[in-house]
């Protein structure tokens, strides 16, 4: 299992959507004998909603529609592009859908400025800094990302010391070889 902190336009992204009655996070596991992935919606989905996100070489990435996937006609998509997530990690789609003309949202206004937005916007900065945190606290459990205190802490764990930093010292002799030139016209 492998841990990337989103960015805050995720958060932001997550809880526009989900206040105004958009679809969000719906979870995939990628495996690449898998051709195609299918959305769960039970309406129509606006095509230009989707937007699918999850980890590719460890890092967050948002796949884009067209390059890295695209979205067929009965609501599946099928990865094409040459950026995908990495195997075995859970990856995540949101969207919209035509709504249902009974069940229409209480907050509908996604513009900036909106109380809607703003609400989402200030949510999102807190969740967003703890995400980092997490992310430290995942990377300091390893000895190739753990660093500092963090570090000294883990080789404690298995019975070795850190050895002080130390500096290079030594002598160095620069010669340089004579001999006969010639030159041709």
């Amino acid at each position: 299992m492998s841990f990337a902190a989103e960015p805050y336009s995720q958060f932001v992204d997550d809880l526009v959507s989900a206040l105004t009655g958009g679809t969000i996070r719906e979870s995939f596991r990628f495996l690449p004998e898998q051709a195609s992935y299918r959305l769960s919606a039970s309406e129509p989905v606006v095509p230009a909603t989707v937007r699918i996100f999850g980890l590719a070489g460890g890092a967050y990435q948002r796949f884009q529609r067209g390059r890295d996937f695209v979205l067929g006609p009965d609501n599946t998509f099928i990865w094409q592009g040459q950026v995908w997530p990495d195997i075995g990690t859970t990856f995540f789609a949101n969207y919209e859908t035509i709504p249902d003309f009974i069940a229409v949202p209480r907050l509908t206004d996604r513009n900036v400025g909106s109380v809607t937005r703003l609400l989402a916007e200030s949510f999102a900065r807190e969740y967003a800094v703890l995400s980092g945190q997490l992310e430290a606290v995942y990377e300091a459990a390893f000895l190739d990302t753990a660093t500092g205190r963090d570090l000294d802490n883990l080789a404690a764990l298995v019975g070795l010391t850190r050895q002080g930093a130390t500096f290079a010292t030594g002598s160095v002799v620069f010669s340089r070889s004579y001999g006969r030139r010639s030159m041709s016209v």
